[in-house]
């Protein structure tokens, strides 16, 4: 199991832009993959590492990366938790968009210190 506190270290690592440690800890998460709902978590951090790697701009992370606006961020969480809202949602998409709603708040918290 992919643990709530793995994911804000991940989005603390990804946040002060360390890449090959969130590459790291993608390699040792790996191994905790084990069904729809912490496959989505994982594809999810996956996707954050893949867009940062290869800067595409079209990507929500690329978005906000290095440029952590805490309006932004909650438009962004806004905007996920209506999607974990809606009525029908598999267990692959609660994982896929929780774990995004704990590092766009992991980004908040860290932007208001």
């Amino acid at each position: 199991m992919i643990k709530d506190s793995d994911i804000e270290k991940f989005a603390t690592v990804i946040y002060y832009q360390n890449l090959p440690e969130a590459e790291r800890m993608l390699l040792r998460l790996q191994q905790y993959v084990n069904g729809e709902y912490v496959e989505g978590v994982f594809n999810a951090l996956k996707g954050i590492c893949s867009a940062v790697r290869f800067q595409d701009k079209s990507s929500v992370i690329m978005k906000i990366y290095g440029n952590y606006n805490p309006k932004k961020i909650d438009k962004l969480i806004a905007k996920i938790q209506m999607s974990l809202n809606r009525e029908f949602i598999s267990s692959y998409e609660k994982g896929y968009f929780e774990a995004w709603l704990q590092i766009l708040k992991t980004f908040k918290k860290l932007v208001e210190k």
